[in-house]
């Protein structure tokens, strides 16, 4: 982030976020195997890496506040991890680790209903 300018305030969560990311993908695949049901369940370094690869492309006028980089990490961990999942159970399950480490990343809750229909 820095490279491209963005404040001291948005590069203070760069790190929680890296390990929120990681904290969830590592989450995802450990609870989320695949199975003859759920075939499709099948997460890698990809995702994750789509996570950052998506992030990056934020440009400095759109991010531009800690509510705005807030949202796109949100939508990209969505994107990655949630959107690919069928059962509802197992997207609340995943809803849940995402509200948590919002939680602990931004100091604050939101509501993910708000900017997603599920």
């Amino acid at each position: 982030m820095r490279a491209k300018g963005y404040s001291d305030a948005l590069q203070a969560f760069v790190s929680d976020i890296v390990s929120s990311s990681v904290f969830i993908y590592n989450n995802v695949c450990e609870k989320l195997k695949p199975v003859p049901e759920k075939f499709s369940y099948k997460f890698s370094p990809r995702d994750l890496k789509r996570v950052f690869e998506g992030m990056s492309k934020g440009s400095i006028e759109t991010v531009n506040s800690v509510e705005s980089l807030a949202i796109l990490w949100t939508q990209e961990i969505t994107r990655a991890f949630i959107d690919p999942v069928a059962n509802e159970s197992d997207k609340d399950r995943i809803n849940l680790l995402l509200s948590d480490n919002f939680t602990k990343v931004f100091k604050s809750q939101i509501d993910l209903n708000l900017y997603w229909i599920f």
